[in-house]
């Protein structure tokens, strides 16, 4: 499952979810959710009531130091080949290379909360190494340094670069 959330008091957003974690396939409804009537609202939309609760919902996947079991049964539906890595490597290239450098060594410098960036081909993995670890590490975000990014990215680009990143890195 997908976090449905990260929100200050003051920020309540609809977070739209894609395969394999929408409603389709039975993600954020087994979420408990007495605000919203059952399945999504039209358009695959949930929206966090955190400002009228005063509640975030977390995912059971969400990253936690040393790994996560629920997040480790997650399995990438993007099949690694040369067009996959490819393309995994573009999206990192633009969205990753900043902080975790060209060559996934964690030498690009960009984090700016005085973090450092990990090193993506080494076998230290802070947040569990599985695929599914990692896709709730790049789409929850773990601190400042490493924030969410899923608003930037749809789930299947992070599937994405997760395959570039095995092709760089431990497997």
């Amino acid at each position: 499952m997908a976090l449905v959330a990260l929100l200050s008091s003051s920020d309540v957003r609809s977070v739209r979810l894609q395969p394999p974690f929408g409603a389709a396939q039975g993600g954020l409804d087994a979420l408990e959710r007495p605000d919203q009537p059952a399945g999504p609202p039209q358009g695959g939309h949930y929206v966090s009531h955190e400002k009228a609760t005063g509640q975030v919902k977390v995912s059971p996947t969400a990253p936690r130091r040393g790994g996560n079991p629920e997040a480790r049964k997650l399995t990438n539906p993007v099949a690694s080949n040369v067009e996959s890595i490819a393309a995994g490597k573009r999206l990192y290239s633009r969205l990753c290379v900043r902080c975790h450098g060209p060559l996934g060594k964690g030498d690009g410098g960009g984090a700016g909360a005085g973090g450092q960036p990990s090193d993506l081909t080494d076998a230290t993995w802070d947040f569990g190494s599985s695929d599914g670890e990692i896709f709730s590490v790049i789409h929850d975000g773990t601190s400042a340094d490493m924030e969410s990014y899923a608003e930037q990215m749809t789930d299947t680009e992070i599937w994405t670069v997760i395959v570039f990143l095995r092709s760089i890195g431990p497997r």
